[in-house]
């Protein structure tokens, strides 16, 4: 597998399709993604952005995990392989938080910003 085929995994019509199913099908949908490290290059970073504007189209909520702010918070010199395994962890707990919210909150909810109360649809949330 090239590189250019390592970026692509994840910025498939398949996440797109079954997103726009559940929102068809009345489901809150929320996606969370990551946006390429920076030594992943710059052709994966026009796919990812390519494919989150697709993606936004058909959610309702977009939780993206800025992968080189998170490579900036961990030792220098962490090895690529530490940074997917902790990147992917992110991508667990985000997961795994808003399960819980949707679990608990009665359906409409609405997050309360600093400046604002805004319902959820399509917003874009960047960690």
């Amino acid at each position: 597998m090239g590189a250019a085929d390592a970026c692509e995994l994840g910025a498939g019509t398949a996440a797109v399709a079954a997103a726009a199913a559940g929102r068809a099908a009345g489901a809150l949908v929320v996606a969370v993604v990551t946006e390429p490290f920076g030594f992943e290059g710059g052709d994966c970073t026009e796919i990812a952005q390519t494919a989150l504007s697709e993606l936004q189209a058909v959610v309702d909520v977009v939780v993206v995990v800025q992968n080189d702010r998170l490579q900036q918070m961990l030792p220098e010199g962490t090895p690529e392989a530490q940074l997917t395994l902790a990147s992917d962890d992110v991508l667990r707990q985000a997961i795994a938080a808003i399960a819980t919210i949707a679990t608990l909150l009665p359906w409409p909810y609405y997050i309360v910003l600093p400046v604002a109360i805004l319902p959820l649809a399509t917003l874009t949330y960047y960690v």
